[in-house]
């Protein structure tokens, strides 16, 4: 009995260290000029305000009660370092292939912007910063809607994604894979890795095309041309050649490096340079 009085005395405790927690964070809040809770009634005339972001509005809804209608984004200080973050994310979405903008990017820029310019009330970019991470989280972790998943023949069954929990995690750690990990496949970041790798040769002027001889049906080993010095310049350029030299000759160094080619882009791994396998060499690199 008297173990269960002690136990009894220590939750109370610690509910009331918890709530004056709260207390004072609500305190501190008010003397920034940030309402916390803010009034729920705000968010529809947000959404009114900007349409362009109507689609958020049942996840944000969903975010903010189980927030209990507190700011996300603020803290004492004003803006928490945690908005920064995600616009720094939003910011780089072409490094992830995701070329839509945000539709209200301008007012987004406003607000982080350190030129005077136009202000906004705390709830608006509250809400604003949520439907930002909202659309990350949509063109990210959700990616293409289903609908369109079979036309371009992709069948890998989806996780389901939890905003709320997905933005606990983010909220404690911004940026972290460790977050990315409860809903993208470790495929996702190979992707995203040959994306940059094609895009830095791209920059580099990519590569020539090979000369087509309609009368070679395959280059065999030893054998000499001139396509063959093409073939070990374009390898070169996509890493599949360590060491490139002035070669006209078909030795085992292109050998290696045409095979490990054929593995990278599903071909079955032969010695002999077919007709089909330059013209898959000569896609150009931005297709």
């Amino acid at each position: 009995m008297k173990k269960n009085s002690i136990l009894f005395v220590i939750i109370v405790l610690l509910i009331s260290l918890a709530g004056e927690s709260c207390k004072q964070k609500g305190n501190s809040l008010r003397k920034a000029g940030i309402d916390n809770p803010f009034d729920s009634a705000l968010v529809a005339p947000f959404f009114s305000q900007y349409s362009e972001l109507k689609k958020y509005e049942k996840d944000l809804t969903a975010i903010y009660r189980n927030y209990k209608y507190s700011p996300i984004w603020f803290d004492e200080k004003g803006l928490a370092e945690n908005g920064q973050s995600l616009y720094s994310l939003v910011k780089g979405l072409d490094d992830e292939g995701i070329s839509i903008p945000f539709p209200y990017q301008k007012n987004i820029g406003d607000i982080f912007s350190t030129e005077p310019g136009k202000t906004f009330s705390t709830t608006d970019v509250e809400l604003m910063l949520t439907s930002l991470y909202l659309f990350y989280a949509d063109k990210v972790y959700k990616g293409i809607d289903n609908t369109t998943s079979p036309s371009i023949e992709w069948f890998l069954p989806r996780k389901k994604v939890s905003y709320s929990a997905l933005l606990d995690a983010f909220i404690s750690d911004p940026g972290s894979q460790n977050n990315d990990s409860l809903i993208l496949f470790s495929q996702y970041y190979k992707l995203r890795d040959a994306l940059k790798h094609y895009r830095n040769i791209e920059k580099k002027g990519g590569w020539a095309a090979i000369d087509l001889n309609p009368d070679i049906k395959a280059y065999e080993l030893n054998d000499t041309a001139f396509a063959i010095q093409q073939i070990r310049d374009r390898l070169f350029i996509t890493g599949d050649l360590a060491q490139n030299k002035i070669s006209n000759k078909y030795d085992a160094d292109l050998e290696a490096a045409v095979k490990k080619y054929q593995v990278r882009n599903g071909f079955k791994p032969v010695s002999q340079i077919k007709p089909r396998l330059i013209q898959d060499m000569n896609i150009p690199v931005g297709e």
